[in-house]
């Protein structure tokens, strides 16, 4: 091949001679890739709120129900500080039910002028909020519904109660739909199968490396709320039962039915404080834990009962780093190396 300049239109002729490149279909083809590099890229979706920007309902992955606790607490946030009377509308997002607002009590018969006129306008309030409540959760349809995508619409349209949702303008029950579609997301899988993988990503819930305490509560409690919400239970040994009641020195015949549904919530409590408290970062609290089985062989118990006391106990909690990179060093990957001088 003969020498070719590096630069200028003689030098892709040349090519094109000694490769036998026709100059039409190469023009043709250079054409084609300047359309392809000029098409633009799928945009992802963030929702029609900009102040809620990123913030959507989606049902396209495993973390759809991460992403609907994320989601949902952004809109109340929002509609607290926007909406007028915002904190009746906050409430009901967080909570998913309506809040109840208390009806002013008649003022008595020889009440004074002033007892009288504090009870009007006790009144007014009264019928303001009802009003302003009724007037949001409206709104809150709007706002909720231009918040999911695509899919996530199509899934809500597809439900029984869609039509007569939509005509009210309900977004509570749409928010209610939307958890009922991202919490039951394997709804079409045999119930034991469903159920058998939301509790093998409960047991697999640990806490990142760069992971908050605060964002690993919120992902460790939605897993317990998908596992809740498809009718599972992680907790119902017999053993925690029986240790209960040893530490209560009592048992389940002399106990009432409240009695009893206190003891099988507090079985659960146990269970996923421990639960909580192992899958937490073991470079930042190995040595907790490690100190917490230390003492409970030396007859102290030490473990936290509840979520919040292993949240507040790992969120008090102090490490010197330095101790924290000896353990990471010190953590065994069952391979070795030899050197060998040849």
């Amino acid at each position: 091949m003969d020498k070719v300049k590096t630069e200028g239109g003689d030098a892709a002729t040349k090519v094109d001679k000694d490769f036998g490149i026709d100059a039409k279909k190469r023009g043709r083809f250079n054409f084609g890739k300047q359309q392809a590099s000029r098409t633009p890229a799928a945009t992802k979706f963030e929702g029609k709120c900009n102040e809620l920007r990123g913030n959507v309902y989606d049902c396209s992955d495993m973390k759809q129900a991460d992403l609907f606790a994320k989601t949902t607490k952004e809109i109340a946030g929002f509609v607290g500080r926007t909406y007028k009377y915002g904190g009746d509308i906050r409430l009901v997002v967080e909570n998913l039910e309506m809040v109840s607002i208390t009806t002013p009590k008649d003022p008595p018969k020889d009440s004074t002028r002033t007892e009288e006129r504090i009870w009007e306008k006790e009144v007014d309030e009264f019928v303001k909020r009802s009003t302003y409540l009724k007037e949001n959760i409206k709104t809150l349809y709007s706002l909720v519904w231009g918040q999911c995508t695509d899919i996530m619409q199509q899934k809500v349209e597809a439900t029984d109660i869609f039509e007569t949702m939509s005509m009210e303008g309900n977004g509570l029950t749409l928010l209610k739909v939307i958890k009922d579609v991202n919490y039951n997301f394997q709804s079409q899988k045999y119930l034991p199968h469903s159920l058998y993988e939301s509790k093998r990503r409960f047991y697999m819930c640990v806490q990142g490396r760069n992971m908050t305490t605060q964002i690993y509560l919120e992902h460790f409690q939605n897993m317990l709320d998908v596992i809740d919400h498809s009718g599972g239970t992680i907790a119902g040994d017999s053993g925690i039962e029986n240790m209960i009641l040893n530490e209560k020195t009592t048992s389940k015949e002399n106990m009432n039915d409240q009695q009893l549904s206190e003891l099988k919530a507090e079985v659960l409590e146990r269970f996923t404080a421990v639960a909580f408290l192992v899958g937490a970062d073991r470079v930042r609290y190995g040595r907790l834990v490690e100190n917490m089985e230390n003492d409970f062989l030396q007859g102290r118990n030490n473990y936290p009962e509840t979520v919040s006391a292993a949240y507040h106990l790992l969120t008090k909690w102090k490490q010197d780093p330095r101790h924290g990179l000896r353990e990471v060093g010190a953590v065994g990957d069952g391979v070795s190396f030899h050197n060998v001088r040849g």
